[in-house]
């Protein structure tokens, strides 16, 4: 039986990227799923800056530009152009650089040099460097076929009245499509537990009433759930993806980081196996994903979601404010992960200077306690 050199669990937009970049680096690779040619149901989003120079090959629809509001007064307009992605599109361009596709489980795995698991956040299969306790973005989404919808494409909307006790705070995501349909999500941006998808169903029901938005028909539906501020992956398991920790922890993206990184981790990959084994191999991939000033500057992101777990609406709401009158290299590198370490400390110091008292009171609180202390063992000894 022939060996190959790479075997990619899981075929996702991570999955299939990777397989894809390895098959143009000359590798012999397949990919392994259950269903490998399963349609993808989650709705992606991204800068079109973030993004390979290929996007507008499998982009549904850019806007130049896209809203936040936070209030009834305070609102940003964020330059773009902002792309929902085709999944179809997208799937079926990285399946024809793929034509090895299995189905089975990693305990039907052929024989491989290098195996990579793309499965998820939470694969059990991938050792990270600590203990997860992650922080949950959850949202409800819905494709409608609308009357009243705003004409923008929103990347946040705060408006409206405080959740009620206890419960996190929610935003509304709402993208106008060429069909004339509307894409709209309620999105809690992170809490600890995660809230259950039905209760943002509510809101975002309630949302669309106080919107006047009337609702003729609904087409699809997204329940989405994500585990954000996983541990970074260590040890002799290769992963890639959201299984290599690639969810930023303060915004939930990550489908452009795989796309980026999908071209080194392949080139990588292909240099380890050229002179080494597998463990070359793997350490080859986690480097290239993880050098030493991404990992600082993940660390930051990640004590920016522990300080927003703090946060009610009316924080949130100033946070924010502030944080869009920052260049749009700063917000923009630091929704994108792109930041390195050193630009990201700045900005936070700007952003410490500008807020007011009670979101600072919150930040320090954040520095104080346990994410505080990890941010300092991060940034001492980010290995």
């Amino acid at each position: 039986m022939t060996t190959l050199d790479v075997l990619v669990l899981g075929a996702g937009p991570a999955g299939l990227a990777l397989a894809a970049a390895c098959a143009r680096a000359g590798l012999s690779v397949a990919v392994m799923a259950p269903e490998p040619e399963a349609a993808w149901v989650p709705n992606y989003g991204a800068w079109a800056a973030e993004l390979p120079d290929d996007w507008c090959e499998w982009a549904e629809v850019a806007w130049p530009d896209v809203v936040v509001h936070l209030d009834d007064a305070r609102r940003h307009v964020l330059p773009g152009p902002y792309v929902r992605v085709d999944g179809r599109r997208l799937q079926a361009s990285l399946l024809t650089s793929v034509p090895d596709r299995r189905r089975g489980t990693a305990e039907d795995a052929p024989t491989a040099r290098l195996v990579v698991d793309t499965t998820g956040a939470e694969s059990p299969r991938v050792p990270r460097r600590g203990p997860a306790n992650p922080g949950w973005q959850v949202a409800w989404g819905e494709v409608l076929e609308v009357e009243g919808a705003p004409p923008d494409a929103l990347l946040m909307d705060w408006r409206g009245p405080a959740p009620p006790a206890g419960e996190p705070p929610s935003f509304l995501y709402a993208l106008p499509l060429p069909d004339g349909r509307w894409f709209a999500e309620e999105t809690v941006l992170v809490s600890r537990p995660g809230v259950a998808p039905e209760v943002l169903r509510a809101r975002l029901g309630h949302r669309l009433d106080r919107m006047q938005v009337s609702v003729r028909a609904r087409y699809e539906i997204e329940r989405c759930r994500i585990p954000m501020g996983m541990p970074l992956p260590i040890g002799s398991v290769g992963a890639f993806g959201s299984a290599a920790g690639f969810i930023h922890p303060a915004t939930g993206y990550s489908l452009a980081t795989s796309l980026r990184l999908a071209e080194p981790a392949a080139r990588a990959i292909a240099r380890a196996l050229e002179s080494g084994g597998s463990g070359e191999a793997t350490a080859a991939l986690h480097a290239a994903c993880w050098p030493e000033d991404r990992v600082r500057a993940w660390a930051f992101y990640r004590f920016g979601m522990e300080a927003f777990l703090r946060m009610d609406i009316a924080s949130v709401r100033e946070f924010f404010d502030t944080f869009f009158q920052h260049p749009p290299a700063v917000w923009g590198g630091w929704l994108a992960g792109e930041l390195p370490p050193v630009g990201i400390a700045s900005a936070m110091l700007a952003h410490f200077g500008r807020v007011g008292w009670r979101v600072r009171g919150e930040l320090v609180a954040t520095s104080l306690g346990p994410d505080g202390l990890r941010l300092a063992g991060n940034l001492l000894s980010p290995r």
